[in-house]
């Protein structure tokens, strides 16, 4: 997957720090963004609509769609 070409600088954040940091500070863009989703919807067996993973600011926010997903709330 690209965007995230040097991934050793994030081992070193705190989970706290990955959940909340903007998307912009892992380098993504909106390309890798939703060839992520697909990754996450094939390992977790969840449907993301693309305008709700366009939303999201932060991991912490993907975490959220995906767990609303998979619990089949909204």
């Amino acid at each position: 997957m690209s965007g995230l070409a040097d991934s050793s600088t994030y081992f070193k954040w705190s989970d706290e720090r990955l959940l909340i940091e903007p998307l912009e500070a892992f380098g993504i863009d909106s390309l890798t963004l939703l060839e992520f989703a697909m990754e996450v919807e094939n390992a977790y067996n969840v449907a993301l609509e693309e305008e709700d993973v366009n939303l999201c600011n932060n991991v912490g926010d993907l975490v959220s769609l995906v767990a609303v997903a998979r619990n089949g709330t909204n």
